[in-house]
Formats: C-alpha cells, sequence, structure tokens
C-alpha cells in the first residue's frame, strides 16, 4: 500500500509539472532589476582649479540635483552658478548649502567661500559655475544625480 501512494504521489507531481510547463511562455519572463528601469548614471566632472577668474563648464545628462564642492583658499571669491537648456543663455539659479540632517537650509544666489552646495537642475542641460573674482586657488568639483530634489538632505 505504502508503494502504491509514492507511486501515485511521483506520478501527481510529474503530472503538475508538465501542466505548468505548458502554460508559461516567454512573455511570462522576470524583467530584471537592471534592464527595466533604464540606469541613468550621475554625470561627474573631474575637479577643475581655477586661480583666476574663469568659467567650470558641467554637462547636465538629465540629473535632477547637482552638487558643488569648493576646496582650497578660495580667497576673494565671487561666483555664480547658471543653467542653461540650451547652452547659450544662462540664467543664475539658487543653490542651497548641504545642511545637517533635518536643518532647513536657505538658499543663496552666489558663492563666496569654500564649502558644499546644491542646486534643482531639473530641466536644465547644463550648468557653469561663473567666477567673477578669485584671487588664491579654489577647486570646484561637481556631480548630478537622477534625484528629486528637496530643500533638506
Amino acid at each position: 500500500m505504502r508503494n502504491m501512494i509514492s507511486k501515485f504521489g511521483l506520478m501527481f507531481v510529474a503530472m503538475l509539472s508538465i501542466a505548468s510547463a505548458a502554460f508559461l511562455t516567454a512573455a511570462d519572463a522576470q524583467t530584471l532589476p537592471y534592464q527595466n528601469p533604464t540606469y541613468i548614471p550621475n554625470s561627474v566632472l573631474a575637479p577643475v582649479t581655477l586661480s583666476a577668474p574663469g568659467a567650470v563648464a558641467f554637462t547636465n545628462s538629465g540629473g535632477g540635483v547637482m552638487s558643488l564642492r569648493v576646496s582650497g583658499t578660495c580667497t576673494s571669491l565671487a561666483a555664480t552658478v547658471q543653467a542653461s537648456n540650451d547652452g547659450t543663455n544662462y540664467t543664475v539659479i539658487n543653490i542651497y548649502p548641504v545642511a545637517s540632517y533635518g536643518a532647513a537650509a536657505s538658499p543663496a544666489s552666489a558663492v563666496a567661500a569654500a564649502g558644499f552646495w546644491k542646486a534643482n537642475v531639473s530641466g536644465f542641460t547644463s550648468v557653469k559655475v561663473n567666477v567673477t573674482a578669485l584671487t588664491a586657488s579654489c577647486t570646484f568639483a561637481l556631480v548630478g544625480a537622477p534625484l528629486d530634489f528637496t530643500n533638506q538632505f
């Protein structure tokens, strides 16, 4: 009797396997995470050092947020962050200091010292840091990321 139940169980499992395989098609295959949604990498500009007034240009590849780190001596620094959607006509955009977690950040329209900022660059194809005054060297590093912009980090 036990032998008969064992044979019946094996036949039942085999029939279920065949039946389920008949209903699966190639369209039922799982889409893996790396295929959908499309991966958009961060835009990264290698650090650029200026020791006199000039501009640091950055191409945005669909990012919503851009971070800007200014480091160095940065004596007498005066700079604005400008954005464009055509690469020709630029407008000054607000930047926000990266505050400690949970602290509200107030917008700024210019950079006057070394520090770390973020900006909303959604919809812009290019961004530049326009340095109008500088008497010592500063290094500018920019990164764009496909994130939603908020006033808190």
